[in-house]
């Protein structure tokens, strides 16, 4: 009985060791394709709307340009720089007076997983969505070549990964009001038609922003993902 006792001991231990998870599938872990230079233009115009309404600079355009990083180490969660990102503002006016903001690299980094990754598992380019942040926003208002103010903050978002068998490409997107954390401050004396108070950055709808990443050539398949897993 003892032997037999001993036997199924046996027996059990090794379907658990059969079971249990080998270093090969261990832990998850964040990762880049297609790592390099990159582009994210605006869908639409933007208005940066200052203190509630009281100010809106209307542009025609909005860019992020920067780069993807490769895949950071083992165990980097969340990770910090994914990408580098560098605002760009086209065709400023604020009531009618052109208006020119210059802005600092900002910082692309993905929430933390497990559930920072909101798609399904699916090939990394396939569509994929990753929660993330852009930090680090840096930016100064300037009128007729006078610095008037600055914008600094954050925003939440989403990263979508292009999609090679819809033929879609990848996107940022982020919300408008709540979720962006902007602040204008005054620079000096600053100038009076730009006041203190939040911001946002909003598409004339007054929804948040989408952002397409744009190539010259090579389609979905060229362009960055970053995924967990």
């Amino acid at each position: 009985m003892a032997k037999l006792t001993r036997m199924v001991v046996l027996a059990c231990a090794l379907i658990a060791l059969a079971a249990a998870p080998t270093s090969a599938s261990a832990a998850p872990d964040w990762h880049s394709g297609n790592a390099g230079a990159y582009v994210l233009t605006a869908t639409t115009a933007v208005f940066i709307d200052i203190n509630a309404g009281a100010v809106r600079i209307a542009c025609t355009g909005m860019i992020f340009s920067g780069n993807v990083n490769p895949s950071p180490a083992a165990g980097t969660n969340p990770w910090v720089g994914f990408a580098s990102a560098t605002p760009g503002f086209t065709g400023c006016r604020t009531a009618g007076v052109p208006t020119t903001i210059a802005c600092a690299a900002a910082s692309f980094d993905t929430g933390v997983g497990p559930g920072a990754y909101a798609g399904p598992i699916v090939a990394p380019a396939d569509g994929g969505v990753t929660s993330m942040a852009i930090t680090g926003i840096s930016c100064t208002i300037s009128l007729a070549g006078r610095a008037c103010s600055t914008f600094t903050g954050m925003t939440p978002g989403l990263h979508t990964n292009p999609s090679n068998l819809a033929r879609t490409d990848g996107s940022v997107s982020f919300p408008g009001n709540p979720g962006q954390v902007l602040v204008a401050a005054k620079v000096g004396a600053g100038c009076a038609p730009i006041p203190n108070g939040a911001v946002f950055l909003l598409n004339p709808g007054g929804a948040g922003m989408l952002l397409k990443y744009t190539f010259p050539a090579g389609g979905p398949a060229a362009q960055p993902y970053v995924w967990y897993g």
